[in-house]
């Protein structure tokens, strides 16, 4: 089974409320994301899974990771209409304010009552590190929820001043912000404290396997957590070249790979997905992230 974890969709309701046009073809740079028709498209995307062979596709909303509770309802609504709409090819992420008491409220409202399979977080929140003593509150109610938490880069990352020009957020910033929020996980002591919690990265995880041994320099970081015994590399891989699966290991449990956005074009989507396959007939089982994932079927 192949499994897409970074698939965007955006509410066509969502939207128009924004002052969007959700038919519009042309892509569009609209708060700190780029806009086009397909991401409103569910039938769009899922002819595009079918060319490229992708089984099951894990929603999750470019605008939800910075708006209001009230935007967030209706993401999640719309995101488990879809996924019960399409059964067994979309699986929805939870999008809520994390930081807030009613966001937290609003979480166990997705996955309790809509039956959503996961949430999803970006790297830092209001400017915070996910290490801050502020998550604390959060990651007891994910113990308790039991699904997996999906972390993508933040999409206006603070505290990066010098990294404004060039599009160097698009381009450096917002890798360089995950890679570092994996890194304050692990060195914070949030993995060890919360073992129990699945953490799926985006992108690589920043590209942080690129640069673990220099990571695990660090007397605060065991190394057990960046060699072959707790990950073996973090996130998923994706280049415009193509992909290949990688097994992911997080609290000394395998998870699953996938490749990169929905949106890349389909040609370099398709050959991705061949090396995947063939990779996963070589040496191992492609699988979804959780029980809660693997039953989505």
């Amino acid at each position: 089974m192949i499994v897409d974890f970074e698939h965007h969709y955006i509410p066509a309701e969502l939207g128009r409320r924004l002052g969007m046009d959700p038919t519009r073809k042309e892509a569009v740079k609209t708060r700190d994301a780029t806009v086009h028709a397909q991401l409103f498209d569910l039938e769009a995307q899922l002819r595009d899974l079918d060319r490229v062979g992708i089984d099951v596709a894990v929603q999750s909303c470019i605008l939800g990771w910075d708006t209001t509770l009230e935007n967030c309802r209706l993401i999640n609504d719309c995101t488990a209409a879809a996924q019960q709409q399409y059964r067994g090819r979309f699986v929805g992420l939870a999008h809520a304010p994390i930081l807030e008491e009613d966001g937290l409220r609003e979480l166990e409202r997705a996955i309790d009552e809509l039956g959503l399979k996961g949430i999803t977080i970006s790297s830092q929140v209001n400017g915070l590190p996910l290490d801050a003593r502020e998550f604390v509150t959060f990651y007891e109610l994910m113990r308790r929820l039991r699904v997996p938490i999906f972390v993508h880069p933040a999409l206006a990352p603070k505290g990066y001043s010098l990294m404004n020009d060039y599009q160097l957020p698009v381009i450096l910033t917002r890798e360089f912000d995950l890679g570092l929020a994996v890194t304050r996980l692990i060195a914070g002591g949030v993995i060890e404290r919360y073992p129990e919690l699945d953490f799926v990265f985006a992108h690589f995880g920043g590209g942080l396997a690129g640069y673990r041994e220099r990571v695990a320099r660090s007397a605060r970081i065991a190394s057990s957590y960046l060699s072959g015994s707790r990950i073996t590399s973090i996130g998923f891989t994706s280049t415009w070249q193509g992909s290949k699966a990688v097994q992911s290991r997080c609290a000394a449990r395998s998870r699953a790979s996938a490749p990169k956005e929905w949106y890349l074009r389909p040609t370099i989507r398709r050959i991705s997905i061949t090396a995947i396959r063939n990779r996963a007939r070589a040496s191992m089982v492609l699988d979804c992230t959780s029980n809660k994932l693997r039953s989505c079927r």
